[in-house]
């Protein structure tokens, strides 16, 4: 029975140079690296379990890649609120004291307080959507009877009927204007 072979340094940097060929990675580049057979190579990688842990080093590069990226996001987070409450406590300090100058405008100040709402997670503006749910259903209703009237091709010389899908894009058109959201007109409030 043969003697189960051990990983020596030579074997560990094969390893090594092996996993750093990424995904491109291959015995025969290690091979001819390490001045050795494709054979051998295939052997060392099969004993050592070389896939096993590259796909083991992967996952934890993985995680620690995460991670690393959640802390990032979390710290930038954390700085541009900052700035954002700094900003609005200067706006602030600008109402209540006559002899500042006035550098951070109102717009400023909306805008800094938008984008901490958004830093934080929650809505900076407001939309609404208004359906009828009776227009809806009527609508529904005209599209059934539209299938069920108008023959998809003319009975007497078989041409395609262009009225069914006139009459089915125009109510299409009325749906999706009544499900459109309501806007805010410049300087006009809320208008439909």
């Amino acid at each position: 029975m043969a003697k189960p072979l051990q990983e020596t340094r030579r074997h560990q940097a094969a390893y090594e140079l092996y996993y750093s060929l990424g995904d491109g990675r291959n015995c025969s580049e290690v091979a001819r690296q390490f001045q050795v057979s494709h054979t051998a190579v295939r052997g060392w990688s099969l004993a050592f379990r070389w896939q096993k842990r590259v796909q083991e080093r992967d996952d934890i590069v993985s995680k620690i890649a995460a991670q690393k990226s959640i802390k990032d996001v979390s710290e930038a987070k954390a700085f541009q609120l900052r700035l954002t409450r700094a900003t609005m406590a200067r706006w602030a300090q600008q109402l209540t004291d006559k002899t500042a100058q006035a550098s951070v405008s109102a717009s400023d100040f909306v805008k800094a307080a938008q984008h901490e709402l958004l830093l934080l997670g929650k809505a900076t503006s407001r939309s609404e959507t208004v359906s009828s749910g009776a227009a809806n259903a009527a609508a529904a209703a005209l599209l059934s009877v539209i299938d069920r009237v108008c023959p998809e091709r003319c009975s007497k010389c078989g041409a395609e009927n262009g009225i069914k899908a006139a009459l089915a894009a125009g109510i299409a058109q009325v749906i999706d204007k009544m499900s459109s959201p309501i806007e805010p007109n410049e300087g006009e409030g809320w208008k439909e």
